[in-house]
């Protein structure tokens, strides 16, 4: 990254300071780990926004750290542990640049409420958008490409990372101050008195010696699902499409799963998919989570090897828990750092185009384009630009299927694309996750490859050339 002359010049001559350091530093490290979620300017989309005045006028800087550190278990928000104090203040010191005003001075001292009192001015005042039980909003982050009863999702009251985080004088300063552009208006100017604010803080601060039902987070072993079949490939094949037909789920797409990293009729014969999708649930899942069409529409990999014919799909179970998205969990029931995202501000077909060429330049194929986002647009969605990008090399593929059949769901690559509000965002899973899944020491050399490559490939999407 190019600096400004002058810049350089009070670097060459020694006078800058500590603090020009820590917000450069600051914007630098935001951009890598916070701007893809928050947006570029605090703005927020898939996560909450941050340069609201309101909140920077209220929580202290003790309370952005606690958040970084610890999370939102099970809010989509991951702990940002492998940060440094120091890489962590240097993005403290970021966020605070969007405001003018000094931060809050902490207060760490604990308020002293009628608890019973705070119980009902709660169920009256903050239970229709907290919860009755604190659990927050369905869904993450604002308004921009999916549909939402509020403007901004409440936050979870009960989750262990807020607690750790906001101090009762946190919590109280909000009550007392609100914050302009969304629900929560002043608690004194709705007319409570600075002792019901008390009351409703102690009560607040309960949640802490009460399970936290937005703080689930499954875990599961296996990352697939396997089934041997005492059939042909052909009539599993026609065995599963029956399957989804009865499950009320529409079949969007049967054929090779090498279609399109090879001349049409040299695909392999023995490795078969069936893309299923039920709508309803896609958009009820989208409007939870907009990264989850990561592992969207479902698929079934029929394949044959060494005389047996299986049938095989990613475990939900498994992927949803990268997520951190308590939600989704249970929908799949049906560590957010284990997914790769960056944010652009250009348009959905620029930055669309940008990605198949940046997969074109790093020596893929790009198979198929798949979109997940039919009949989004009437089911409430401000956008139906929603597509999921499958890229593969057949080489490396069939080597690696050849001694690994085990890594078919896995298989093309895939990147997610989709628009939110003026930006675009493009994510994949962590390549190195399947090292945690797949412990063979020759794979972990495999995962570490693409990995290196999706990087490069998202961070050419993210600054085009």
């Amino acid at each position: 990254m190019l600096r400004s002359p002058i810049v350089l010049w009070v670097v060459i001559l020694g006078l800058s300071s500590p603090l020009a350091h820590a917000a450069h530093d600051g914007a630098r490290l935001y951009a890598q780990h916070c701007a893809a979620c928050h947006g570029s300017a605090g703005t927020g989309g898939v996560g909450v926004p941050l340069a609201q005045p309101d909140l920077l006028a209220t929580v202290d800087d003790r309370y952005l750290i606690g958040t970084i550190r610890h999370g939102r278990p099970g809010r989509v928000m991951p702990a940002f542990r492998q940060l440094s104090d120091a890489e962590v203040k240097a993005i403290v010191a970021h966020i605070r640049s969007w405001s003018a005003k000094p931060a809050p001075t902490p207060a760490t001292g604990h308020i002293k409420g009628d608890k019973t009192r705070g119980a009902k001015l709660y169920a009256e005042r903050c239970a229709a958008c907290h919860g009755d039980q604190g659990q927050g909003g369905h869904g993450t982050g604002v308004t921009f490409s999916r549909p939402r009863d509020l403007a901004i999702l409440a936050p979870a009251l009960n989750n262990p990372g807020f607690l750790t985080a906001a101090s009762d004088a946190v919590i109280k300063a909000t009550l007392v101050r609100g914050r302009e552009g969304t629900p929560m208006s002043s608690f004194l100017k709705q007319g409570l008195h600075e002792r019901d604010i008390d009351d409703i803080v102690t009560f607040v601060r309960g949640f802490e010696h009460a399970p936290a039902a937005s703080a689930t987070v499954i875990v599961t072993e296996s990352p697939i699902i396997v089934r041997d079949s005492n059939y042909s490939l052909q009539q599993t094949v026609e065995n599963v499409k029956q399957a989804f037909s009865a499950a009320n789920m529409r079949i969007v797409r049967t054929g090779p799963l090498e279609a399109g990293l090879v001349e049409q009729g040299s695909e392999n014969p023995k490795q078969y998919i069936v893309d299923a999708c039920d709508f309803k649930f896609l958009n009820r899942a989208l409007a939870v989570d907009p990264r989850v069409g990561l592992f969207l529409p479902c698929r079934i990999v029929v394949s044959e090897h060494g005389g047996k014919v299986q049938v095989m799909s990613i475990n939900p179970k498994r992927l949803s828990a990268i997520f951190n998205n308590s939600e989704l969990n249970e929908m799949c029931e049906p560590r957010a750092d284990e997914l790769i995202m960056v944010r652009t501000t250009q348009t959905f077909p620029e930055a669309m185009a940008n990605l198949q060429q940046a997969i074109q330049d790093h020596g893929y194929k790009v198979a198929r384009v798949q979109r997940v986002d039919i009949g989004l647009t009437s089911s409430g969605f401000k956008t139906a630009e929603y597509r999921v990008v499958f890229f593969g090399r057949i080489e490396e593929q069939r080597a690696l299927t050849a001694q690994h059949p085990e890594m078919l769901p896995y298989l093309p690559l895939k990147i997610v694309i989709f628009a939110e509000g003026d930006s675009t965002l493009a994510l994949t899973n962590s390549p190195a996750l399947l090292g945690t899944f797949f412990r063979d020491p020759a794979l972990t050399r495999q995962f570490q490859h693409w990995e290196r490559d999706v990087r490069s490939i998202l961070d050419q999407v993210a600054n085009p050339r």
